[in-house]
Parts: structure tokens; sequence; C-alpha cells
């Protein structure tokens, strides 16, 4: 991204040299589950998500027919540059640390308020606005966990008197089974993301705000604190679903159908 090509080598009579600017990026990628229409038009047509498995069957059939869990994930990237020739092309940590290099934070699949909600000067730094973005990250994962909850809870409330009592379709079967995965699933999915990003706190991030520039300190905190509270809900979701996996695998052995 940060290159300047100048004609000083040999081509079409020209010499050419690749300089590299002196900068330094950093990156974080958090996986999440989200919940849309099954439809293999648009799967052609999605290119940040793979799709999971089928959530919702018609009756009696094996084939989808309507919601399906996709796995897709939110990248943050932080690059610092300054325009002079890097000699060794090796990542320049010091700029982590000074307020002269320009900078740009990249982050993809976040809350749309992401770009709008600008918040105080203060705030508006590189270093906080990258761990703003991991932030970000956690909030689009709380985001689309409650969707997937509710949907869970909604399918199996479409049981007859809430039991999970089997027909000869075996749809109640089909729907324990789906429920169960369901759940496994988003509580895997917010335990690596928090697994994930603990270990990332305690190697990279601590570490990173420790050594920031004085001027970055506000921002810093006040988005480390965010990072916290997120982190927080999304295990307050996670006991949630858990507790709800183990009202469907009670209600299956009150119904034998294990």
């Amino acid at each position: 991204m940060w290159f300047l090509t100048s004609k000083t080598g040999t081509y079409n009579g020209f010499q050419s040299r690749q300089r590299c600017y002196k900068r330094v990026t950093l990156s974080c990628h958090l996986a999440y589950l989200t919940l849309n229409s099954h439809s293999t038009t648009s799967e052609k047509e999605i290119l940040d998500r793979t799709a999971a498995f089928p959530f919702q069957h018609a009756k009696g059939e094996n084939k989808p027919n309507g919601l399906s869990l996709f796995k897709a994930s939110s990248s943050v990237l932080l690059t610092l540059v300054v325009p002079k020739e890097s000699e060794s092309r090796e990542e320049e940590t010091n700029l982590l640390r000074i307020p002269q290099a320009l900078w740009t934070v990249l982050v993809v699949n976040c809350p749309s308020n992401l770009a709008s909600d600008h918040g105080p000067p203060q705030h508006l730094t590189p270093i906080a606005q990258y761990i703003r973005g991991i932030s970000s990250s956690l909030v689009t994962q709380r985001m689309n966990a409650p969707t997937i909850y509710e949907a869970i809870k909604r399918e199996l409330n479409r049981c007859e008197g809430g039991s999970l009592f089997d027909d000869e379709h075996f749809t109640k079967s089909t729907l324990y089974h789906s429920a169960v995965q369901a759940c496994d699933e988003l509580t895997e999915s917010i335990s690596s993301s928090l697994r994930f990003l603990r270990k990332m706190l305690e190697t990279q991030v601590q570490k990173l705000c420790r050594e920031s520039h004085e001027y970055e300190k506000l921002g810093v905190e006040y988005w480390m604190q965010q990072i916290d509270e997120e982190m927080f809900a999304l295990e307050d979701m996670q006991s949630q679903v858990f507790a709800l996996r183990g009202q469907v695998l009670e209600n299956v052995r009150n119904d034998r159908l294990i």
C-alpha cells in the first residue's frame, strides 16, 4: 500500500525500482456467527461469509427452508507511515509511539455508526481508533448473537405445548438437533472470540497502551473500558445460550428422544 515507483530500472527503456516507505501495521480479526436467509443465489453474492448449516427445515423435508447460520469475521487494520524510504523494509514499530506519522484505520464488518459517531477529538488518535475498531468487532458479535438466540427460542416455541415429542416426520427430532447444534456453534463462537481477545490483550494491546504517546491516553483508556464492557456482555450472552441448551436437553430427556 505504501510504495512509490520511480523510473530508474529497465522497463520499456526505463529502469524502475520500488521504494518502500517506513511503516508499521497492526491487525485484528474476530470471527462471529450471523443469521441470514438461505438462498443459493445470495450465497454466491456474499463474499465475506460462509454457510455453517441450515437453521430451518420444511416439515418432513431435509432441505433448508428459511434461515441458515453463516460464519463471518470482523477485521481491523491500523497502518502508520512516514514518507521516507525504508532501507530495511522492516516494520517501524517506533511509529506506534510518536505522533508525527500519517495513519489510517480500516474496519470491515462493523456497526454503521462507526463512520458517523466520531466522539471527542481526544479519542480520534491512531492507537485509540485501532482499539475502537476491536471494540466495534465485539459489538458486531454481540448484536448478532441475540438474534440467533431468539431465533432458536422461536423455533422451539413452534412445538405444540412446548414439548419435543416427535411426529411421523421426525420434525421435533430435527428441531432438537438443529437447536442443540446452533447453541453449540454460538457458544463456541463466543468462547473462541473471548479466548483470542484475552490472549491478544495480554500479549499485544496492553503493551501497546502502555507505550503509546501521552496524547493517546484518554482515547486509549476510554476504548479499553468499552472492550471490557463488550466482553462482559458477550460472557452474559454465552451463559444464556448455555442455559437454553440445557433446557432443550432436559425436554428431550423428559420426552425420551435420546
